[in-house]
């Protein structure tokens, strides 16, 4: 080839220069000006910033296409080119410094990119978008120095995959394959756009097809899948027949690549959990939700399944380790040998709860899979594996190792998964490591010197612990640090301060008695035995335990759990509200305070525990997994926690336990343990004073009274299974739930009076009613409410263990005690029978108010949802499905009144209507309610009292609430005229701004009253 001389420069746009053109790459010719900036080959030497030039590209249609800067050592003003790539979102190619062009070729001149001292060939540097920027290969390639296309399918790498593209959307998923990090090195991920129920394949020429299951698998022909499992990355159609097609080509792809292929469910969206970087299904509420899968002939049984944060982890044995001090851990086998002897030196510290799991390269907090290896951690699978561990809200102590390559990683993720936790989080700073010498976890370095602990999220002020000598104490609001190992003893009188005689409480996950609290806490510390002034003082002035909060106060002792357990490995939940100040229960999935912890506690057992079995263990036929165990070697003795909720004694600890991560029924989300139940004490009882109604305080979960104050209170029935599915309208229950094999009365606290829940129904929001075995404390109601005693026939009561898919945060909010709390669907209120209505008198007590001897089906009437349409339930199909869609409504006279509650919105556009008003909305993902759909959901449950079949067949197929009006944009105002309607204006305003702006507040189509038919 021979060396020329660059042809007269211009842009592209300016003329077509003498040189090869290549398709998708808008050229400018630039070059430095007087003053050190680029400027225009010809012009006024003017500088161009990021905004002119991006400008010309546009103004030259090359507005979708990546950008060649043809000028020498572009890289000097790489800043600019960054912004560039910003503002045009494609790829902008620069040269290096030292590098300057040359022209090659006969025919037509080929701009090569050489080194402007050897004169040899040099790559050409990719500026990506900097909100996308990537280590990932852009568009083109270069080959001796020149600029070319690639070849082939277009393709981005993935951790164990790829993703396929098109030229239009080649840069977000190039930048969406790096939010992914590596997950299980035996599922291969393949992420691939939809459209028209198939699968969008593009090449680097430009163009793209659509093509089915067994054309993925030829474009797909190098990537080895046969006998793998493959998770496919896209999202389903909304379209029923798209979604039909879409089924069959996922069913071709698997029949063809001989691969196990997973998808989500068709009502699901994928998206990538924060906490681990892995792929989750969510279903239309944001909650996670369950994969299907798509066999080969002669396939065998998955390796993976759904786990509770909608992720595909591996379907074989969680392992887990459990030690007095440790209860949780979970590592490599090497180090579970290694520091086999410093887990059991461990002694349990007051307020804190130690585990380690394994902490994979990146910084990613991981467990241990038997045949299987480690694999990232989800927030629901953490929590659920604390509760079995005995987690009761303590605060945590990470005694991982991790490099320090990983630190950054480490906090990240880490703070993302223990967000909900509600508890401190303390590790190890990089390279350090922990002794167990003394007992406690003390963090020293690779010399054994002492470090300090590092709290995962520092940017809090109010912080509860502090590291001392590289041992984690109490942090004293005086500098002092206080010490942990045994709460603040308090006067005998408080101790032996007498309680009623109560039924003993369940057994629960924790293996601690009530008598093991009055142990621990009656035990006189050292400084107290030697008559130290100081530790009088000391514990006088700072409450280092909720014990001594209580004591303080002028209660007694409170235990948190029941059952055997050393004195040493007593916990309990810390941080409670300074002495003085009445305790509030906070519901959610962890509580500062427990909800039993601001009650005194029940009697200790005189003898042998006559706890009730947990409902799993008196199941016919039920038993717990079996356990796998490898040997190890401890002097403590511990009983450890079964799956069903029970224990498995005559074990030594440390244990090591293969462990189940999920049951044939699994419950998805985080699971609180059971807990003893405890109510207050009568009122006149010794220690205790009246307190008004008016006094009561505000309680999310209701405390449960005790057993056989004043209401009977029935043993947990035997469970079992239907055997064909159930019509009982919640789509986040099994088809085939759980349900009592045997009658049972359980209470419900309902916001009417008796009578009107046998005439019209309970009023509720939702589409299920939750009963408990014993009734809550009568100070528990609040204004207006009363109790129901309904008797559950066999097969109408359903067992939380039956939740498949996720388990709703108001659900969550109104169970107190999972071990006797039983939901009673709408679909199964036929099976109920009320039997008499209670209310709370003048004297804090539970007063008659009617009985029902006939023994009328209780029904729900659906009322007080967020949405704030009244006659339908707050859990309902929303509308637009997948995407943003268009919809319209008619508005009446501009002097009509303003919009009450909720507007009519039509899918279509309809027949022009003098003196009417169009408006074509663009509405967002799930801001508007599908009534038809609703209509369809609740019509075979009779006991459900709804006005969604009203509505629907008045023809308000769709209702936008009041409080969706800021998310809906007005496109288009549209008039009727002679020919039909014709536009007005275009406001593109939201709905809110836009109905306020119009004189006199302008009406619309209302619901229920008031609807138009539609083209719904």
């Amino acid at each position: 080839m021979n060396g020329r001389l660059p042809p007269p420069a211009s842009t592209a746009s300016q003329g077509r220069p003498d040189h090869r053109r290549i398709d998708g790459l808008f050229d400018i010719w630039l070059r430095t000006g007087a003053d050190g900036r680029p400027v225009a080959v010809r012009g006024t030497g003017a500088p161009l910033d990021a905004g002119q030039l991006a400008a010309l590209v546009r103004r030259g249609g090359g507005a979708g296409d990546d950008v060649r800067i043809m000028m020498d050592g572009a890289e000097e003003h790489v800043r600019i080119f960054a912004e560039l790539a910003g503002i045009l979102g494609r790829d902008v190619h620069i040269s290096p410094v030292g590098s300057r062009l040359r022209y090659d070729g006969d025919a037509a001149l080929e701009p090569t990119l050489v080194d402007a001292r050897t004169d040899r060939p040099v790559e050409w540097l990719v500026v990506q978008p900097p909100a996308m920027a990537t280590d990932l290969p852009g568009w083109y390639e270069t080959t001796n120095g020149v600029l070319r296309p690639r070849s082939g399918v277009v393709t981005a790498p993935l951790p164990g995959g790829l993703t396929l593209a098109t030229r239009a959307d080649f840069v977000a998923r190039r930048a969406a394959a790096v939010d992914l990090a590596a997950g299980h090195p035996e599922l291969t991920t393949i992420g691939v756009s939809v459209r028209g129920g198939g699968f969008v394949v593009g090449d680097y020429t430009g163009s793209y097809e659509v093509t089915g299951g067994r054309q993925l698998a030829a474009a797909l022909a190098t990537v080895p899948l046969y006998g793998g499992e493959v998770r496919m990355w896209l999202h389903w159609p909304s379209d029923p027949e798209e979604r039909e097609r879409l089924h069959g080509n996922l069913a071709a792809f698997a029949e063809n690549t001989g691969a196990i292929v997973w998808a989500p469910e068709r009502t699901a969206a994928v998206e990538i959990l924060d906490s681990c970087q892995d792929l989750s299904a969510v279903d239309r509420a944001g909650g996670p939700a369950a994969w299907r899968t798509y066999l080969p002939p002669m396939a065998g049984t998955p390796r993976f399944e759904s786990d509770q944060d909608g992720r595909l982890s591996p379907a074989g044995r969680m392992v887990v380790s459990t030690y007095p001090g440790a209860p949780l851990v979970s590592v490599a086998p090497a180090r579970q040998r290694a520091m086999s002897s410093r887990y059991s030196g461990l002694r349990a510290q007051h307020g804190l709860f130690r585990i380690d799991l394994t902490i994979l390269p990146d910084g990613r907090w991981a467990v241990q899979y038997a045949d299987s290896g480690p694999h990232a951690l989800g927030p629901r699978v953490l929590q659920r594996m604390l509760r079995t561990a005995g987690w009761q809200g303590e605060d945590l102590l990470l005694l991982a190792s991790y490099p320090a390559r990983a630190e950054a990683g480490v906090r990240r993720y880490g703070s993302r998964l223990v967000e909900g936790l509600r508890a401190e989080v303390w590790v190890l700073p990089p390279e350090a490591g922990f002794d167990s010498s003394d007992g406690v976890a003390r963090a020293v370095d690779d010399r054994g010197r002492p470090v300090a602990w590092q709290r995962l999220d520092p940017d809090d002020s109010q912080w509860r612990w502090q590291s001392d000598d590289g041992v984690l104490v109490a942090a004293d609001p005086g500098g002092r640090p206080a010490v942990t190992g045994e709460p603040t003893p308090a006067p005998t009188a408080a101790i032996r301060q007498p309680a009623p005689q109560r039924p003993a409480p369940r057994q629960p996950l924790s293996g601690r008695s009530p008598a093991a609290d009055l142990t621990a806490a009656a035990r006189p510390s050292v400084a107290e035995a030697a008559g130290s002034s100081a530790a009088e003082q000391a514990a006088a002035s700072v409450p280092a335990s909720p014990v001594a909060w209580r004591r303080r106060a002028g209660e007694p002792p409170q235990s948190v759990r029941s059952g055997p357990q050393s004195p040493g490995a007593a916990r309990s939940r810390p941080h409670p509200p300074p002495a003085g100040r009445t305790p509030t229960v906070v519901s959610g999935p962890v509580s500062p305070v427990p909800v039993h912890s601001a009650l005194p506690p029940p009697a200790p057992p005189a003898g042998p525990s006559t706890a009730r079995p947990s409902r799993t263990q008196s199941s016919p036929g039920a038993s717990a997994p079996p356990l796998q165990q490898s040997t190890a070697s401890s002097a403590a003795a511990q009983p450890v926690p079964d799956r069903g909720g029970g224990w498995l004694s005559g074990r030594s600890e440390p244990t090591r336990v293969v462990r189940p991560i999920a049951e044939p029924q699994p419950v998805v989300g985080p699971i609180a343990e059971p807990r003893p139940v405890v109510g207050p004490r009568p009122l006149g009882a010794p220690g205790t004073a009246a307190r008004p109604a008016a006094a009561r305080p505000e309680i999310g979960a209701r405390p449960l009274a005790p057993a056989g104050v004043d209401l009977p209170v029935s043993d947990a029935p035997r469970l079992g299974t239907v055997r064909r599915p159930v019509r009982h309208g919640i789509y986040w229950l099994a088809e085939r739930p759980t349900v009592n094999a045997e009658p049972v009365e359980l209470y419900v606290v309902g916001g009417c009076s008796p009578a009107d829940a046998a005439n019209t129904g309970v009023p509720t929001p939702h589409l299920f009613l939750v009963g408990t075995l014993r009734p809550p404390v009568p100070a528990a109601l609040r204004e207006g409410e009363h109790l129901l005693r309904v008797r559950i026939l066999a097969g109408g009561a359903v067992d939380i263990s039956s939740i498949t898919v996720h388990e709703p945060p108001a659900l969550h909010d109104m169970l107190l005690d999972r071990d006797e709390s039983y939901l009673l669907p709408g679909g199964l209120l036929g099976r109920t029978r009320l039997v008499a209505g209670y209310g709370v008198d003048a004297s804090g007590e539970y007063a008659v108010r009617a009985t029902f001897p006939t023994g009328p089906p209780l029904a729900l009437r659906c009322v007080g949802a967020a949405h704030g349409i009244d006659g339908l339930p707050a859990d309902l199909p929303r509308w637009p499905y997948d995407a943003d869609a268009t919809a319209y409504a008619l508005l009446r006279d501009p002097r009509a009144t303003a919009p009450k509650r909720a507007m009519v919105l039509l899918r279509g556009r309809p027949r022009a209507r003098r003196g009417r008003l169009l408006v074509q909305l663009r509405v967002r993902w799930r801001c508007a309610i599908d009534v038809r759909a609703t209509a369809a959901q609740i019509a075979d449950l009779p006991q459900v009292r709804s006005t969604a079949g009203p509505m629907s067949a008045a023809g308000a197929g769709l209702l936008l609430p009041r409080d969706a009006h800021e998310q809906v944009e007005v496109v288009r105002v549209l008039a009727a005229g002679r020919l039909g309607w014709r536009t007005v204006s275009e406001p593109a305003v939201p709905l809110a701004e836009f109905l306020a702006g119009r004189a006199d507040g302008p009406g619309h189509d209302e619901a229920p009253a008031g609807t138009r038919p539609g083209p719904n």
